[in-house]
């Protein structure tokens, strides 16, 4: 089969997965970007169906979401990171990131983020080289305010495969949340696309805005202002902790490991504070602890209706632009 041939019906299965399995057809164009080869699709379509079974095991690791840093250079208000997170702050060993690449080489895609901003690690496009030698797929997002000509330039001659650059709103409301003129990160952005095109690099540009009750008002400026522009241009509702969970999540199934700069894994990206660890990645093999007692565990727990810790009022802001990630 050809590769526009197989991308085609991928894309099909994606809008297909999004209506009628997931019941959020906005979801089949981040499928798309996220599976792209038909072993990380069965790998994934076998860990819901673990999901589905109620199973307290989830078939494959399908990727891999490691912390290189949660120093972050911002204080928006909607993130936890400089205003209520209470972990030590810290940067991934570099040896350590290379020994856990090195262990997992069936894993496809690395996404180099998890609280912090990534570009504040001192080897954080080596750690892009790094993946993209071993195999993998790189991808980061990030607040883009550290980007220069000189940092656009490594980034494209890194190797990563998309870069997603995070934003609260145009105008104004970035202004307010950020503190920086949003000028200044519209140029980047038209730099960044601008120098990847004439080096003709296959990197995508992809943009997220949260969205909550101060960003609700720019959403259909932001769409209008950047699609066609950017390859992706996605909204992704603000994490609160305001609401009191019904239902479980899927997250504990879906194979993405979340490791934190010190090792620690923690079930999902809510848990900004490890404040349930699943064991370490520098000391057991990520198979081990993605199936060992803490996981399966939480699943027995999820499927019986009960929530603890972050997961007992894990909710999303509620807006008319998209579902919930995590219902």
């Amino acid at each position: 089969m050809s590769s526009v041939r197989k991308r085609i019906l991928q894309r099909w299965l994606f809008r297909a997965i999004g209506r009628l399995y997931l019941g959020k057809p906005e979801q089949a164009e981040f499928l798309a970007t996220r599976y792209i080869t038909w072993k990380s699709i069965r790998n994934e379509g076998l860990n819901q169906l673990f999901y589905m079974l109620h199973f307290k095991r989830s078939f494959a690791v399908t990727s891999l979401q490691l912390e290189v840093t949660n120093r972050c250079n911002m204080k928006c208000p909607m993130c936890p990171v400089n205003r209520e997170m209470k972990r030590k702050r810290g940067d991934m060993d570099f040896d350590k990131f290379r020994k856990l690449v090195d262990e997992n080489p069936e894993i496809e895609y690395y996404l180099l983020m998890n609280w912090g901003e990534p570009l504040l690690h001192p080897r954080f496009f080596d750690m892009v080289r790094y993946v993209r030698l071993r195999g993998g797929r790189p991808l980061f997002t990030t607040n883009g305010a550290l980007l220069t000509d000189k940092t656009m330039r490594e980034m494209i001659g890194s190797g990563v495969d998309r870069v997603t650059i995070s934003m609260d709103g145009i105008g104004d409301t970035y202004e307010h949340i950020r503190g920086r003129p949003y000028a200044e990160i519209e140029e980047k952005i038209n730099r960044l696309i601008e120098m990847r095109d004439e080096l003709k690099s296959p990197m995508a540009v992809d943009l997220n805005l949260v969205v909550f009750d101060e960003t609700e008002n720019d959403v259909a400026g932001f769409m209008d202002q950047w699609k066609g522009k950017a390859d992706r241009v996605q909204i992704q509702p603000r994490i609160s902790f305001s609401g009191k969970r019904k239902t479980r999540c899927k997250e504990p199934w879906r194979g993405n490991v979340i490791v934190l700069w010190d090792g620690t894994v923690v079930p999902c990206c809510v848990d900004y504070d490890g404040a349930m660890p699943l064991g370490n990645a520098f000391e057991k093999p990520l198979r081990e602890i993605m199936n060992g007692g803490p996981a399966r565990r939480l699943r027995s727990l999820h499927n019986r209706g009960l929530f603890i810790g972050p997961c007992e009022t894990c909710s999303e802001y509620e807006t008319p632009w998209m579902h919930s990630r995590f219902g």
